[in-house]
């Protein structure tokens, strides 16, 4: 479906008007352009059926009779194109007309009808109806569209999810035969042993990220603020993402403020830091370099930022980057493992504590930068 243009507010709300007599035509564009609406005229429905899809009015007043094609057919064309659709359309008739041809005119996809004589009044009050209603169903129209998406995002949520927490189950099968076989003793069960552990270890962060968006989400997590030194959160994030760092053999440079204080909850601006160090490890090739800086803002405000030289992030996703059930690549989150709830997590998090949190980059392969801002004390 065709969604109108974006109209300016401070824009006067173009309009379309139709008639072959040049009187009727004219005074129709005087009352519409003295009620402050911008007005292009068309003589013809061959020109009007043009000026409708190149210049897309929010509103086509059309007389009924026009000398090569009527105006019914006209607004027939409108409706049925995808392009023109969303118009609306204000039949006219220059004379009295049957109640018969006032329905076959609405029946042809007209949205309101007026017979002359009519006042400046009544053709305003109508033309502002028709578009307050054009304004309705684009919301409609919107809402739709996001309710589609949020489905779609949440059923490939699901989708990550029941593969994320049956990947774990054959391994862990698979160990426990052995140690059955090999009566626990020996190198092989103790493998078998530590690779069940992992795996555990990896189902139950999945299911501690599920718990915390849950609380998050119904406003269920409490705090425990205290005054705290910035750079000692910082310091248990790298520590917490080093394992994965190193397996990567990426470079990691910090710059640290070691004086910034804030009054907060250690473990949750923690577990916030090494989420978005961890997203860089893991979208960044092999070898690459991540950049953490902690630093004070002119105003006064404390400044957390990760940067790579990764994957970077689609322009079309940067707004969306932290809403719920949203990945960036489905692919590469499932080869890495996790659910892609991380950052709407972290948003959350970041947001209980007074701060803000902010995505940019260059686009695809161009790297990435994570921005936490939080009201420092002294």
């Amino acid at each position: 479906m065709n969604a109108v243009p974006d109209i300016d507010a401070n824009a006067a709300p173009l309009v379309l008007n139709v008639n072959d007599h040049d009187g009727a035509r004219y005074m129709i564009s005087r009352m519409l352009e003295r009620a402050g609406y911008a007005v292009i005229e068309a003589v013809t429905g061959g020109d009007a059926l043009q000026k409708a899809r190149k210049l897309q009015p929010r509103l086509v007043v059309l007389d009924i009779k026009l000398p090569d094609v009527s105006g019914m057919e006209v607004c027939r064309l409108l409706k049925s194109d995808e392009q023109t659709r969303a118009i609306k359309v204000l039949h006219t008739s220059a004379v009295f007309v049957a109640p018969e041809a006032k329905v076959q005119s609405l029946d042809s996809g007209a949205d309101g009808y007026l017979s002359h004589p009519f006042e400046q009044e009544e053709l305003i009050a109508t033309a502002r109806s028709l578009l307050r209603l054009q304004d309705a169903e684009q919301k409609l129209r919107d809402t739709a569209a996001e309710l589609a998406e949020a489905n779609r995002r949440k059923n490939e949520f699901l989708a990550t999810l029941a593969h994320e927490l049956r990947n774990p189950l054959a391994p862990i099968l698979n160990g426990l035969a052995i140690i059955q076989k090999t009566g626990g003793q020996g190198e092989i069960a103790d493998g078998a042993r530590a690779m069940i552990e992992r795996q555990v270890r990896q189902m139950v962060r999945l299911i501690d990220d599920l718990l915390d968006l849950s609380r998050v989400s119904r406003g269920k997590i409490e705090l425990r603020s205290h005054r705290l030194l910035l750079a000692q959160a910082v310091h248990g994030a790298i520590e917490i993402s080093r394992p994965l760092i190193e397996r990567a053999a990426h470079t990691l440079e910090t710059h640290l403020d070691e004086s910034l204080y804030v009054m907060a909850d250690h473990t949750r601006l923690a577990q916030v830091f090494a989420n978005l160090i961890n997203n860089a490890a893991k979208y960044t090739p092999r070898g690459g370099r991540i950049v953490v800086t902690l630093e004070r803002e002119p105003g006064g405000a404390a400044r957390f930022s990760v940067r790579d030289d990764g994957i970077g992030i689609p322009p079309p996703m940067l707004r969306k980057i932290f809403d719920i059930f949203t990945q960036v690549e489905q692919s590469l989150d499932k080869t890495q493992g996790g659910l892609g709830i991380g950052l709407s997590i972290a948003k959350q998090l970041v947001e209980l504590h007074g701060g803000s949190i902010e995505a940019s980059s260059a686009g695809v392969n161009q790297g990435s930068e994570f921005v936490v801002t939080l009201p420092a004390i002294d």
